[in-house]
């Protein structure tokens, strides 16, 4: 899910770190259904719609940060 209020910003990040996935627009979701607080805010979720990954924060050096994530996408896109 994407907060971020600049749309026109998103598509350019996805190309540039060659993202496939996709990013749904939800800063009316999140700001008024979550109620999130923390920034930055991840959260991995399955095909079920299914939190499995919430995490609040950046205190991690930006590769482990990425190689813990990329794994996390991996478990979660495998299917049971």
């Amino acid at each position: 899910m994407n907060v971020d209020e600049e749309l026109k910003r998103v598509k350019p990040f996805m190309d540039e770190k060659r993202y496939t996935f996709t990013a749904l627009f939800a800063h009316p979701y999140v700001r008024g259904t979550l109620q999130t607080k923390g920034i930055p805010r991840n959260w991995i979720v399955d095909r079920d719609g299914v939190f499995r990954v919430d995490e609040i924060g950046f205190k991690k050096p930006a590769e482990r940060w990425l190689e813990e994530m990329s794994r996390n996408i991996e478990k979660v896109a495998q299917p049971d």
